[in-house]
């Protein structure tokens, strides 16, 4: 039977976001027989040495990622009509992989992108990739879910957007290296994240391309 492993987490480095710290986590991994987690804070990779040096001294694995920024046009362009911001999150798959994310995470804060927050379109991200990340996609405020559900109501065409979306990743990160993501703790909050799941499943199947569940 393969246990559950966290692949989406905020810690306090998330600002304004995560509220638990690396001790934290590792003592509610424990609770609940993980032996591995990811650390995915927003923008940052800054809590990623204490989450690592954490898990390593309780014997367990940690996986180093970040949840992106992603305007929906060029990150250069910094103005008003692209402020709005998706998400992404990206995890590296080995050293090789921990060594792009940081450049990634650091042209995110290029002061030609940062706005308001560190930022870094699809493009550009395609061109920093070397096949040593994967993407992890789908909650409500993801770069899929604005191609499948904007503004809380279904696209009538989400299919074909969310192929087109799910192809653009795939090019960008490599076959395999992209995952849908099925988050539904929040979904007496956020009800639309059910149709949103439920589209995502079905893409899943037309796209070949396996679905993961979240926290």
């Amino acid at each position: 039977m393969k246990k559950y492993i966290p692949l989406h987490v905020h810690t306090h480095y998330s600002l304004l976001d995560g509220l638990s710290k690396p001790t934290d986590i590792v003592k509610r991994c424990q609770n609940i027989g993980v032996s591995s987690c990811a650390i995915t804070d927003h923008g940052s990779i800054s809590g990623t040495v204490q989450f690592y040096s954490e898990l390593k001294k309780n014997g367990m694995k940690p996986i180093l990622g970040c949840e992106l920024y992603v305007p929906q046009k060029d990150s250069k362009e910094k103005n008003r009509e692209n402020a709005k911001l998706d998400h992404l999150v990206v995890l590296a798959k080995n050293l090789a992989g921990w060594k792009t994310l940081i450049k990634i995470v650091s042209e995110s804060n290029n002061p030609d992108r940062y706005y308001h927050k560190p930022r870094i379109d699809i493009d550009t991200l395609g061109d920093l990739l070397d096949g040593n990340l994967v993407a992890i996609t789908g909650h409500l405020g993801s770069t899929l879910a604005r191609q499948i559900i904007p503004e809380d109501k279904i696209n009538d065409d989400w299919k074909k957007k969310g192929q087109d979306h799910i192809s653009k990743l795939t090019n960008a990160f490599g076959t395999g290296n992209v995952f849908l993501e099925a988050q539904l703790v929040d979904k007496e909050m956020n009800p639309s994240q059910v149709e949103l799941t439920d589209c995502i499943r079905t893409l899943g199947g037309l796209m070949d391309t396996k679905v993961i569940c979240t926290p």
